[in-house]
């Protein structure tokens, strides 16, 4: 039994994929870019001629989509259901208006700020898995919830071959294992703070330490507002069996901030949670101890 990795860069994000087998390793990682490409292609609101695209030319009628497509639809609803509407898709204009307009890559500072207003259309959404049909009232952005998806769905491609672990730019997925996942502090980012032992589970970090743009611009929502969340935390990082969820609580703890947030998220099954504060002090589930590997670093 060996141990492979692939690395390569996608969804504006380093990914990272680890696979334990006693097959062909190489041969088998070798097509996980593509898989990666093809979920892209789909999803993202930067190419014009994804699927994406072109079903938000479509707002109020209703279209034909992929199974891809409703995947991603669907569990984009079923995170906002189970955060009460605190993570929703229908971000794309917010986000265009805190001049999130094009890849970040791209971007060099935000112009063109709009004047936000509260997000709510979320309850509207009309999803006939039938004759896979979706009927939209406004824009929407997928990328809250695809990237822990497709996390997801390569680990569980994956597992017919081996244990495997899947790192999509933060949003880590562990099939079998254990398998030695380290989180660090924001603001000493060169050295692990804790490190974490995953067998089977999720994990999910959200924070407005990266993504940032112009004067208090970050890409996490307040749907609440339709503007970038204000919140005393400045990262957050959540375990659960469920990557979609992971991501999905990580975000809604994040813009409730640190005590309702991390009090929300207790009550949540299967959730833990470790939370970085601005000011530099540390917050955490009672349960979060269960998965240390390694002390927390007491000089961070």
């Amino acid at each position: 039994m060996e141990t492979y990795v692939i690395s390569f860069r996608a969804m504006g994000s380093q990914i990272n994929v680890w696979l334990e087998s006693a097959e062909d390793g190489p041969a088998i990682l070798q097509v996980v870019p593509d898989w990666v490409e093809a979920i892209e292609a789909a999803l993202s609101r930067f190419r014009l001629e994804s699927e994406l695209s072109r079903l938000n030319q479509r707002v109020g009628k209703w279209t034909d989509v992929s199974e891809l497509m409703q995947a991603n639809l669907s569990e984009a609803l079923r995170a906002a259901r189970a955060t009460d509407g605190l993570v929703t898709p229908f971000v794309w204009s917010a986000l265009v208006a805190a001049g999130y307009d094009r890849s970040f890559e791209a971007m060099q500072e935000a112009t063109n700020i709009g004047t936000p207003s509260p997000l709510s259309y979320w309850q509207a959404v009309q999803l006939d898995a039938e004759t896979r049909q979706v009927w939209l009232p406004d824009r929407i952005d997928l990328g809250g919830t695809a990237k822990g998806w497709t996390a997801q769905t390569i680990a569980h491609r994956l597992a017919v071959h081996g244990a495997c672990l899947v790192d999509l730019g933060g949003d880590i997925v562990g099939s079998g294992g254990p398998w030695r996942v380290d989180l660090h502090d924001p603001f000493h980012p060169s050295t692990p703070f804790v490190s974490l032992t995953l067998r089977d589970r999720a994990v999910a970090t959200s924070g407005t330490d990266y993504r940032r743009w112009g004067v208090n611009q970050h890409h996490i929502i307040d749907p609440r507002t339709g503007a970038p969340a204000l919140t005393d935390l400045v990262s957050v990082t959540v375990i659960h069996h469920d990557a979609v969820l992971a991501e999905a609580f990580a975000k809604a703890v994040l813009i409730q901030g640190a005590v309702a947030g991390l009090n929300w998220l207790a009550q949540q099954e299967g959730a833990i949670g470790l939370a970085f504060k601005h000011d530099g002090s540390v917050m955490a589930t009672e349960n979060f101890s269960a998965y240390i590997q390694t002390p927390i670093n007491e000089g961070a």
